[in-house]
């Protein structure tokens, strides 16, 4: 008897404000399943033709090397390799037990590809559908760029990013399900070019939350020979509230966050794919707040058993959003090293009484210059300056609230420092 073939239709919002998702999140074959994953170390994905005709498309001269740049991210990340090729087809496969075997990028007008579009699903960019075997292989994997939206690979005000939307689904095409941690690809919100009053190429570059969640399913590259390592255990939850709890790993030399994860119900969680090193780990209960709960030593090849019991200070989890140019949103603000920004933090509760900092000891928070601007009674903002230094590596950090020198709340990978310029310095340090 042949495997009993099950379709999965996952469907991404890159909007620019989006809900609450899980980091570092594996897509599974149903309840209680296998992660979903390719057999095979190599994918073969076809580039439909109506990419390089569709007029939605700016700079669309460009987009092959745009989407191969994107396939590029994660070969090098991982063990996996995507291999391209041009193709004329037009439409994805439609569900049902099995797809037609092509794994197909493509923005076609054509019926089949606009029905992944109707009703709600109008306001997303772009959709990811799987098609996988109950042992949860991986069997085709059809990625449709909303053929109504904007893209282009040339920063356009108002569209999307061609390769940051590829990476981002290529993600999902790998198995992968979407991040809480704001600076990641696989966030499930990617801004349109000018959000920040920026070109948006963030999420071009992979997150360490990433990287960490696709080389729990395929492996390092083989360059990457100091990794990996896995932590696992349980988290004691500190009351008896039904809120979600999150776990994270920031690396103890930087403060840079490695990898995110949702805790269960059960406590338990397990974080793979870890390079080596020494990492403090944090929670954040949605109904407490954030707090350290302790640090954990990543080997090769072990995986580290560990048991934490989660603190928080504040009763509740207090911090809404981040900002830069007066803009609001869950998008981490791409910073460069060496300079100096001012960065916006929203609250559900009044700011004025709190103190602010950062996980990097190069990320310094200039209290003198702390305003609280009025963005209406429902919301408290305030809005800090920054001094990055020279010595911060590339990555994600996070923005934190703290009373009386205690961490209460936080949000994990707020702040994305880039090699991408971002002009908007407040002033040269």
């Amino acid at each position: 008897m042949g495997l009993k073939l099950q379709p999965l239709l996952i469907l991404t919002m890159l909007a620019l404000l989006g809900a609450s998702t899980f980091a570092y999140e594996l897509q599974t074959s149903g309840a209680g399943g296998a992660p979903l994953r390719w057999s095979s170390k190599t994918v073969e994905l076809a580039v439909s033709d109506s990419i390089f005709d569709s007029p939605n498309i700016r700079g669309s001269e460009h987009a092959y090397e745009a989407i191969a740049r994107a396939a590029a991210s994660w070969n090098t990340a991982s063990g996996i390799q995507i291999v391209l090729s041009r193709s004329k087809a037009l439409s994805v496969s439609p569900p049902g037990r099995k797809g037609d075997g092509l794994s197909l990028i493509t923005i076609a007008q054509t019926p089949e590809n606009l029905l992944l579009f109707s009703g709600f699903n109008s306001s997303r960019p772009a959709v990811t559908r799987l098609f996988f075997d109950g042992k949860g292989r991986i069997l085709e994997a059809d990625i449709v760029l909303n053929p109504y939206f904007s893209t282009s690979t040339d920063g356009s005000p108002g569209s999307f990013d061609l390769e940051s939307t590829v990476v981002h689904e290529l993600g999902h095409a790998l198995g992968l399900g979407h991040s809480e941690v704001l600076g990641a690809s696989m966030r499930n919100s990617v801004a349109r070019n000018g959000l920040y009053s920026l070109p948006f190429t963030s999420a071009r570059t992979l997150s360490s939350d990433d990287i960490a969640g696709v080389r729990a399913l395929y492996g390092p590259a083989d360059s990457e020979g100091h990794c990996c390592g896995s932590v696992a255990g349980t988290v004691e939850r500190d009351g008896t509230g039904e809120s979600e709890v999150f776990l994270w790993l920031e690396e103890k030399e930087t403060g840079a966050v490695a990898a995110m994860t949702r805790v269960a119900a059960s406590g338990g969680f397990r974080i793979d794919g870890l390079a080596s090193g020494t990492y403090d780990v944090f929670t954040r209960d949605e109904g407490a707040g954030a707090a350290s709960v302790g640090e954990v030593e990543i080997r090769k090849d072990v995986t580290s058993e560990v048991r934490y019991k989660s603190r928080a200070g504040t009763g509740r989890s207090l911090l809404s959003a981040v900002g830069f140019n007066g803009q609001l949103s869950t998008i981490a603000v791409p910073v460069n090293a060496g300079r100096s920004y001012k960065i916006y933090l929203s609250a559900t509760a009044e700011l004025e009484h709190f103190e602010f900092g950062a996980s990097a000891p190069g990320i310094a928070v200039d209290r003198s210059a702390t305003e609280f601007p009025d963005y209406g009674s429902e919301v408290s903002v305030a809005a800090f300056v920054v001094d990055v230094d020279d010595s911060v590596p590339e990555g994600e950090y996070t923005l934190r609230l703290y009373r009386n020198g205690e961490m209460v709340d936080c949000i994990v990978g707020s702040v994305s420092v880039e090699k991408a310029p971002n002009p908007w310095s407040h002033r040269e340090l």
